[in-house]
C-alpha cells in the first residue's frame, strides 16, 4: 500500500503520525530516509499479512451472538436509524433466525425488498464510499494476496454444504439444501458484501502496531465488524424490521500455497449450523463421521478403507490416518531390515480393480517404508511408490522397475537416490 494514502485515514494526533508523514514523502532524500522508508513499508506489509491471518478465524468461528447480543443489537439499531430517518420508532424488535430459508423468507418480504435501494444508497454513502475513495483492494496487498481475496477465501466456505449436496456421496450429510444457500442478495448484508468493513477493521489493527489511529469516520466503519465478529453472518434492514441470521462455525486450514483455504479439522466438525448439523471435513473434502473418526483416532483398517467408494474421501482419509493403518495387513510381505534400520512392506493386490474405477482392470499393490527417526527414536510408516520411474517408463507404468530396496525407498522420501541420501548422512556423521 502506498504509505501516502494512510495519511488520509489516520488521526493526526496519533503518536506515530509524524513518522508516517516523513516516510510517506517520497521527495525526501536526506540521510538514510530511503532505507527507513523501505523498512517501514516492508514491516507494514508483513504485519498486514500476519494480522489478516490472525483475524479471519474470528469471522469463520465468531463469538456466539447470544454472548454479545446487546452490543450487536445496538449497532443494528444504529444502522436502522441512519437508513430510516423518516421512521421515528428506533427501538425495533430484531428477528433472529438460525436457518437460511427462514431468514431469506423474511428478507424477501416487501418491507425489506422495496426499501433496499434507499437503504443501500444511505448505507454506502455513509460507510462504503469514504473507504473506497481512499483505499482499494489492491492497496491492501501482502505477498501474492490482499485482504479482500483473503476474506473471500473464507466466505466461499459458507456455501460448501450446497456443493457437497450436488457433488459428494449422499452418505456424507443429511443437508437437503437450498439452491440459493448463502447466495448473494442485494437486500442482504454479509461479511463478503461488507468487505470494506472487514478491511477497515484489519487496517485499524495494523495501524495500531505503528501507534496510529483511524480518523473517527473510519473507526465508525471498522466498528460495524462487531456484528460479524459476534455470531451474525447476514442481516437485512427494512422500513419496519431488522432480520439477522446466526453464523455457522467454520474451522479451516490454508492450502499449501496459502492462496485458498479448506474446511479442515481433526478435533471437531469443520462446519456447524442449524441448517446442516455437524459436517466433518479433511482438507476441503467432506467425510462421513464414521471414517473421519477412524482417521483422526488412527483406527482405520484396510477393510474399512477399501469400502469407501469416493476416491477423494479415500485419499484424505488415508492421508490423515497414515500408513500405520496398513502396516499390519494380514497379507503384508515384510522385507529383511537393512543395516540402516529400514523395512519395506508390500501388500499385493491390495486394491481390487473393481474398487478403483480409475485403474480399470488392474489390481493395485501398496508399498510402505517402515523406519526409525534417529532424532526421536520413534518408528514410522510412510507410503512409497510401488515402482520407480526411469528414462523409459513412468512410475505408474506396470513395466517400470519395482521398488524392492528399503534403503532406496527411504531415499525416495527425500527426493534423492540411495547413494546421494546415505552418502550425505555419512558425510554429516
Amino acid at each position: 500500500m502506498k504509505l501516502s494514502k494512510l495519511l488520509e485515514l489516520c488521526d493526526k494526533e496519533s503518536a506515530g503520525y509524524n513518522k508516517l508523514v516523513k516516510v510517506s514523502n517520497n521527495r525526501l532524500r536526506k540521510g538514510n530516509i530511503q532505507e527507513v522508508r523501505n523498512a517501514y513499508d516492508a514491516r507494514f506489509n508483513e504485519i498486514l499479512g500476519t494480522v489478516t491471518d490472525e483475524y479471519l478465524p474470528t469471522i469463520a468461528k465468531p463469538i456466539p451472538y447470544s454472548k454479545n447480543k446487546t452490543k450487536v443489537n445496538k449497532l443494528l439499531r444504529k444502522l436502522f436509524k441512519e437508513t430510516n430517518p423518516e421512521n421515528k420508532e428506533h427501538t425495533k424488535t430484531i428477528h433472529t433466525y438460525e436457518e437460511w430459508h427462514k431468514f431469506i423468507t423474511a428478507s424477501n418480504k416487501e418491507d425489506v425488498v422495496d426499501h433496499r435501494v434507499t437503504y443501500l444508497e444511505r448505507f454506502f454513502d455513509k460507510y462504503r464510499d469514504p473507504f473506497i475513495k481512499n483505499v482499494y483492494a489492491t492497496d491492501l496487498g501482502y505477498g501474492s494476496r490482499n485482504i479482500i481475496s483473503a476474506l473471500q477465501s473464507i466466505t466461499e466456505l459458507y456455501t460448501a454444504p450446497k456443493r457437497i449436496r450436488n457433488n459428494e456421496d449422499t452418505e456424507t450429510m443429511n443437508f437437503k439444501g437450498y439452491d440459493d444457500y448463502y447466495s448473494s442478495k442485494q437486500q442482504v448484508h454479509t461479511s463478503w458484501r461488507c468487505d470494506f468493513v472487514i478491511a477497515t477493521r484489519i487496517l485499524e489493527k495494523v495501524l495500531a502496531k505503528f501507534n496510529l489511529r483511524l480518523l473517527p469516520e473510519f473507526k465508525e466503519i471498522a466498528e460495524l465488524a462487531i456484528i460479524f465478529e459476534n455470531g451474525i453472518s447476514a442481516f437485512s434492514i427494512g422500513k419496519e424490521n431488522i432480520n439477522v441470521l446466526t453464523a455457522p462455525e467454520l474451522v479451516f486450514a490454508p492450502q499449501a500455497d496459502r492462496s485458498q483455504n479448506d474446511l479442515h479439522s481433526t478435533t471437531e466438525a469443520a462446519y456447524k449450523s442449524k441448517d446442516t448439523g455437524d459436517l466433518y471435513f479433511l482438507r476441503g473434502v467432506a467425510v462421513p463421521y464414521k471414517y473421519w473418526k477412524m482417521a483422526v483416532d488412527r483406527k482405520l483398517t484396510f477393510e474399512e478403507w477399501i469400502k469407501i467408494k469416493n476416491i477423494e474421501v479415500r485419499r484424505v482419509i488415508i492421508d490423515e490416518a497414515g500408513a500405520d493403518c496398513f502396516a499390519k495387513h494380514p497379507n503384508a510381505e515384510i522385507s529383511e531390515k537393512t543395516l540402516h534400520g529400514n523395512t519395506l512392506i508390500t501388500i499385493r493386490n491390495a486394491i481390487p480393480a473393481s474398487d478403483d474405477p480409475g485403474r480399470r482392470d488392474r489390481q493395485t499393490d501398496i508399498k510402505i517404508i517402515n523406519y526409525k527417526d534417529p532424532s526421536t527414536n520413534r518408528v514410522y510408516n510412510s507410503f512409497v511408490p510401488v515402482r520407480l520411474d526411469d528414462e523409459f517408463n513412468p512410475t505408474n507404468d506396470p513395466q517400470a522397475r519395482e521398488l524392492t530396496d528399503p534403503d532406496e525407498a527411504m531415499a525416495w522420501k527425500f527426493g534423492k537416490t540411495k547413494t546421494e541420501y546415505y552418502g550425505e548422512l555419512v558425510a554429516e556423521a
